[in-house]
Order: C-alpha cells, then sequence, then structure tokens
C-alpha cells in the first residue's frame, strides 16, 4: 500500500539554507584571511623625487653593467643612460664620451663608455642611475599576425615610416 503525503511527514527539499550559507562563508572568510587580524604595518612615509625609497635595493648598475664592467673585455664600448641627481651635471672627465643632446625629462645622457670607466662612473655623487642602453627591435611576425597589422600593411600600404615610438620602462623588477 502507498502512503499518502499526509501519511509521510512533511519531505525537505535537498538545498542549503541562509544560516547554513552564511556560517560556510564566514568561515571561508576567516580561514582564509589570517592576515586581516595582524596588527598593520607601518604606512611609508611620501617618497622624495631623485631618492630610493627605505625599501629599495638602490644599485646604481644595472645587472648587465655590473657584468660588463667585471667580465667583459674592459676596453670595449657599451651605449649607456646614465641619469643624474636634481640640479647635477655630467662629470667632466665623462663629457667627451656623451653622445650630442641631453635627456632634459630624466636630467640624463646617452653615453659610450668603456667597460673599465662603467664602476667609476656610477661611483660619482652626482649619478643618480646607469643603465644599459638596449637596443630595440622593430621586426616581431607573430605580433604583427596577431594584431593584424601585416594584413593592414598589405591591404593600405602602410608601413608607419616617421612614426616615432616611446618606450617608458617603470623600472620594477619582479
Amino acid at each position: 500500500m502507498i502512503a499518502s503525503p499526509d501519511q509521510q511527514g512533511t519531505r525537505r527539499k535537498a538545498v542549503w539554507g541562509p544560516k547554513r550559507v552564511l556560517a560556510v562563508a564566514l568561515l571561508l572568510v576567516l580561514g582564509f584571511a589570517p592576515g586581516a587580524f595582524a596588527a598593520s604595518p607601518k604606512l611609508p612615509t611620501k617618497a622624495k623625487p631623485g631618492v630610493p625609497g627605505h625599501t629599495a635595493d638602490h644599485k646604481k648598475l644595472d645587472r648587465e653593467l655590473t657584468f660588463r664592467s667585471e667580465h667583459k673585455n674592459p676596453n670595449a664600448t657599451t651605449s649607456v643612460i646614465v641619469t643624474l641627481r636634481t640640479g647635477a651635471k655630467l662629470p667632466a672627465e665623462f663629457k667627451r664620451y656623451a653622445r650630442a643632446g641631453k635627456l632634459n625629462l630624466i636630467n640624463g645622457h646617452i653615453v659610450d663608455l668603456p667597460n673599465r670607466l662603467l664602476k667609476q662612473l656610477s661611483a660619482h655623487p652626482d649619478v643618480f642611475d646607469v643603465h644599459y642602453n638596449r637596443p630595440i627591435f622593430k621586426h616581431n611576425l607573430r605580433t604583427s599576425l596577431t594584431v593584424g597589422a601585416l594584413a593592414a600593411r598589405q591591404a593600405f600600404g602602410v608601413t608607419g615610416a616617421g612614426v616615432g615610438v616611446a618606450v617608458i620602462d617603470s623600472g620594477i623588477v619582479t
């Protein structure tokens, strides 16, 4: 004999109620956020321009130039970008290696310097940073296919001639 629904009792659906959902969500939040209850760290003071922050590991020579100054031919020439401190000028002993013009935005110069003088340049108090002036390549077939540049060049005859491009690097290394 089959019992009627009244005889079987109340039938419940297999769903979670709002109390259970709230309890599980609270446990997940507390379980995955242990740092939320930790003491807050001291907030850093505002950075001053031209001065590395208190947590920065500031080395005047980048990795490539450090390698070149220690291991490469000491008489070989390397193109570098020298950034000077605010109001400073390129030291006189390095002016003969500088290219014509100045990088006014960063108070810098492009200098073609022998590798043996790299550490001497970085040790000067007026120098803030010295970076390798890396060559940039303009041909990249995969990217040109992906963004449709190859199709645009073929369809419209545009080549990009006369267009200036600037690469802006934050200097953040991860």
